[in-house]
């Protein structure tokens, strides 16, 4: 029996992939959701109108999805590619927060 491992690897293969798979499709969806509302948000706070406000963030959406997805396999570590989904879907949901908080000139 050959139990050949690499060092440092630690857990099983179809696990990590697991891992990396959900973290790729459901976090960098949520991650894309978040910043691309903002996006919109902001887009509207700065006098766009809504529809096109939310046209580009839509459109940015896209691209940012993609560049996640082909990351989060590229990335070596798990860890740091959890971190970033999490701070992205954070910082995108903070920013929404404080874009709400603040006076509504533009609306």
């Amino acid at each position: 029996m050959n139990t050949t491992r690499q060092a440092g690897t630690g857990g099983h293969p179809r696990a990590r992939l697991l891992l990396r798979l959900c973290a790729a499709l459901g976090g960098g969806y949520l991650c894309t959701v978040a910043l691309a509302a903002a996006a919109a948000l902001l887009a509207t706070l700065l006098g766009m109108p809504r529809s096109e406000a939310v046209y580009l963030g839509s459109l940015l959406a896209l691209p940012l999805y993609l560049a996640l997805l082909l990351w989060s396999f590229c990335e070596p570590r798990l860890w740091r590619l959890y971190a970033l989904l999490l701070g992205g879907t954070g910082g995108g949901l903070l920013l929404q927060a404080l874009l709400n908080a603040a006076p509504a000139g533009g609306r």
